[in-house]
């Protein structure tokens, strides 16, 4: 099987961030008003904003995914961000379920997790560079 040439890494490296930014707008979502009523956290970080104010977050860090889409110098930043608040959750879903009586929250834990490694690994095959996002230097648009 031959490698693929530079410009399909780059695209799979578009494609890999579309769908980190589908992920994480579609929590921002679940967080908007009239989606969730919920005033009771169900994890640690729920602690320190409300769910509709995580709402706002979520969606920003989706908003510099959909810039990391179409713009190659902002994906290792989109990258970045996308996997370190689904991490966030991960560990205070992990934390809140073990520590205290957090319920189930260790399923959802899973779930982020998932992505983060699964993101981890996908991005680090990549032959095009650090993460496997294509270095903004070159010139292979």
């Amino acid at each position: 099987m031959t490698p693929p040439t530079t410009h399909r890494r780059s695209l799979s490296d578009h494609i890999g961030v579309l769908i980190l930014t589908v992920a994480t707008a579609a929590r921002g979502i679940s967080y908007a008003p009239g989606v969730t009523d919920r005033t009771t956290p169900a994890h640690w970080l729920e602690y320190v904003a409300t769910v509709h104010q995580w709402c706002v977050v979520w969606l920003v860090v989706a908003a510099v995914g959909a810039v990391g889409v179409v713009c190659r110098r902002a994906q290792p930043a989109a990258l970045g961000l996308m996997l370190g608040l689904h991490a966030a959750w991960c560990i205070s879903f992990l934390g809140s379920s073990l520590i205290t009586d957090g319920g189930r929250g260790w399923v959802s834990a899973i779930s982020y997790g998932v992505i983060v490694l699964l993101a981890l690994w996908g991005f680090g095959r990549s032959p095009a560079g650090p993460m496997g996002v294509t270095s903004p230097d070159r010139n292979d648009d």
